[in-house]
């Protein structure tokens, strides 16, 4: 359940930051009376797994950083400033317990990340 919270938390940046999100296949669950050596390696596929979402999202994350740093060096354009992408601020919080505050407190870190506030 956390593994798919956690993939669930970056594709939802990628969303936000305005990037396909690509095509990761969760592993399948074993069944419970399987082997233990079938779900030994079924724990390291959803490992697998986990850090494919966020390889991805550390490379947007670094592509922005990498613009930010040009766009900073660079002089502003005459007649005004550069225009600005603006990451929504996360939902209303509904006063519920779970996985809907663990979602609108990962929204509130992703909004905080980009914006830098």
């Amino acid at each position: 359940m956390i593994v798919d919270e956690f993939a669930n938390q970056c594709q939802y940046y990628l969303n936000m930051s305005a990037v396909a999100t690509p095509n990761i296949d969760r592993p399948a669950t074993p069944d419970p009376v399987a082997d233990p050596v079938t779900y030994v390696q079924w724990a390291g596929d959803l490992y697998d797994y986990a850090q494919a979402w966020d390889n991805v999202a550390k490379g947007v994350r670094n592509q922005a950083r990498e613009e930010r740093a040009r766009g900073a060096s660079q002089a502003p354009p005459v007649g005004g400033s550069p225009g600005r992408r603006k990451f929504p601020l996360p939902g209303k919080y509904e006063g519920k317990i779970g996985d809907t505050a663990m979602t609108f407190m990962t929204q509130c870190q992703n909004y905080l990340t980009t914006e830098g506030r």
